[in-house]
């Protein structure tokens, strides 16, 4: 169980930071623009610590239970 529910954890960090990469990078960067902001290492470790984020709440929803 513990070895599928990292499997599953993978696939879906995978699939939100493609997500992030494909489409909403562009937008915060725009985003922190209009606001008269710049796209910093600051910036991009918060965005990505709140995807990561994202994407274990995910996963515990996805996959109920594992340790024993």
């Amino acid at each position: 169980m513990a070895f599928r529910k990292r499997v599953i954890q993978f696939l879906v960090l995978s699939f939100i930071m493609a997500v992030w990469q494909l489409y909403l990078s562009d937008m915060y960067e725009n985003w922190l623009t209009l606001n008269g902001k710049t796209l910093g290492l600051g910036e991009l470790m918060l965005a990505n610590f709140i995807l990561m984020l994202i994407a274990f709440i995910a996963t515990e929803i996805l996959v109920p239970g594992g340790e024993k």
